[in-house]
C-alpha cells in the first residue's frame, strides 16, 4: 500500500513495479490510498463530508502542496522557481483552451482512434445521428 498523497512514494512504488515487470516478472498491483476532496460528479456537493475535515486534507495533506515543501525543504527547487513554473503551465493552458473555443465539435466516429489499437467496425446506430 502506498500513501497516494505523497508524490514521491507513488513514484517510487511505480518505478518499482515498471522495472519488475521489464525484467520479466509479470505484473504488479499498486495499491495507492488517498482522499477524494470533490464529489462525485458536478452535482455532488459533499454535503455528507464534515466541512473541517475537507479544510483539514486541504491544507494539511493535499499532495501537490506536500511535494512543493519536500523540493523546496531539500533544496531540490526554490520556490520562485515553481512559481515560474506554475504560471507558465497556466498560460499554456489557457492559450489551448482560447484554440479551442471556436473549433467544431469532432464527429462521433472520430472517438475510438488512438484508444484500440484496431477499432471494430460498426454500423452506424440510429441513434447517433440525433443532434
Amino acid at each position: 500500500m502506498v500513501d497516494g498523497n505523497d508524490v514521491l512514494a507513488v513514484y517510487e512504488a511505480t518505478k518499482f513495479a515498471v522495472e519488475r515487470a521489464r525484467r520479466g516478472h509479470g505484473v504488479h498491483f499498486i495499491e495507492v490510498k488517498t482522499y477524494r476532496r470533490k464529489g462525485h460528479a458536478e452535482h455532488d456537493d459533499q454535503h455528507y463530508v464534515p466541512k473541517e475535515e475537507l479544510d483539514w486534507w486541504a491544507k494539511q495533506n493535499d499532495p501537490v502542496d506536500r511535494y512543493v515543501k519536500q523540493l523546496v525543504q531539500h533544496g531540490w527547487a526554490e520556490e520562485p522557481a515553481l512559481k515560474a513554473i506554475d504560471d507558465g503551465v497556466k498560460i499554456e493552458i489557457d492559450q489551448a483552451t482560447d484554440a479551442c473555443i471556436d473549433e467544431p465539435l469532432p464527429s462521433g466516429e472520430s472517438a475510438l482512434g488512438a484508444v484500440y489499437v484496431d477499432p471494430a467496425a460498426t454500423d452506424r446506430l440510429w441513434f447517433r445521428g440525433l443532434p
